[in-house]
């Protein structure tokens, strides 16, 4: 019968180890690199679709902090992410803010020295290392040309403050978003989440200024400037624009004109109100709209979604019937006004109109 000698097992097994050095690194983790040069680690961070930093400079399977750190560092960034062991990522904000992961998500050796950690599974964690002395954004640019700050407001997904999307970008600065602004001839602007930026001619959806400490994320193009928060932006206006702001409503009367109804838009074939009256977005309100139906010699006129305007001579009631309540998007020119909504013709009438026998 066989015998099997322990002693001789054990010896095999240890020899084995000392002899092949990955099953020591499969069974070590990585450690985690405080500093690099005047680079300090913030710690490991849940990576997005979206990106958590903004641009990727290299991906190599020699990879080591050391590596990622002086790229970007020559390319003028803040900010190093390393993830998946061998990809370096630079920018000078996290995106969103960022959520926190805890460091041992950031476990995958590096490509280049497989005794340190370069980051967690590629797409799902990134270990990031910050500039140091730490650059923060101490004050918002008040005056860049004739654009003027005027403070910080609340904003959201659902509901924005400005209603032109100016696009921004990951290397967006303060001055970037006015330009966009003022090539699409719109006196508001509005920064956010450091790298957003919104134009408009009013503050809508009842978004009010917030304290100047909720606007508190540096542009990802400019560390040193203010790019709004999370659900916060920074606002700005051209020289002295007045524009309005606060809770809307459905104008009873504008002059000679009678408020009628809100009343359901068909759904296909010819429109209610027949005439689309030529008006730029960013100047629609319930006075412009009216305004260009009495010159163009019509009785009736309809607003829909905030920043349509139709004019007709028709019998009313022209649609459906509908509760007020439909009719509750802003004008894109003036936040107090509600200027119809989804489907829904905000109806005025002068005293020429006509009306069915069962208006």
């Amino acid at each position: 019968m066989f015998a099997l000698n322990l002693g001789l097992v054990f010896v095999a097994a240890t020899s084995a180890l000392a002899v092949n050095p990955r099953i020591i690194e499969r069974t070590t983790p990585p450690t985690t690199i405080a500093t690099v040069d005047n680079f300090e680690n913030r710690g490991c961070f849940v990576d997005t679709e979206a990106g958590t930093l903004s641009f990727e400079l290299m991906d190599l399977p020699t990879m080591t902090v050391d590596k990622c750190v002086t790229v970007c560092d020559a390319a003028g960034f803040i900010l190093a992410g390393l993830t998946g062991g061998t990809q370096c990522v630079c920018g000078n904000i996290i995106k969103g803010g960022g959520t926190a992961a805890t460091i041992d998500n950031c476990a995958v050796a590096c490509g280049g020295d497989a005794t340190t950690s370069c980051g967690g599974v590629r797409g799902k964690r990134m270990l990031i290392y910050e500039k140091t002395p730490v650059v923060r954004p101490s004050v918002v640019t008040t005056n860049i040309g004739e654009w003027d700050s005027v403070g910080c407001f609340s904003d959201s997904q659902q509901n924005r403050a400005l209603h032109h999307d100016g696009g921004g970008s990951d290397g967006q600065t303060v001055e970037d978003c006015l330009n966009t602004c003022a090539a699409a001839g719109l006196p508001l602007a509005g920064v956010e989440s450091g790298l957003q930026c919104f134009c408009g001619s009013a503050v809508l959806n009842d978004h009010l200024q917030l304290d100047a400490t909720k606007c508190n994320i540096a542009c990802a193009g400019a560390p040193s400037e203010m790019c709004g928060g999370l659900d916060a932006l920074n606002l700005y206006k051209v020289g002295d624009f007045a524009f309005t702001s606060g809770v809307a409503q459905i104008p009873q009367a504008m002059g000679d004109w009678t408020f009628f109804a809100c009343s359901q838009e068909a759904s296909s074939g010819p429109r209610e109100i027949p005439t689309s009256m030529n008006i730029t977005i960013e100047n629609m309100s319930v006075e412009t709209c009216l305004n260009a139906c009495s010159a163009a010699g019509f009785n009736v006129g309809g607003l829909q979604f905030g920043q349509e305007c139709r004019c007709g001579n028709v019998a009313l009631p022209a649609g459906a019937v509908m509760d007020d309540s439909a009719c509750n998007i802003a004008c894109t020119a003036n936040a107090n006004e509600f200027c119809g909504g989804r489907g829904a013709n905000q109806v005025y009438f002068l005293p020429t109109a006509e009306f069915t026998e069962t208006a």
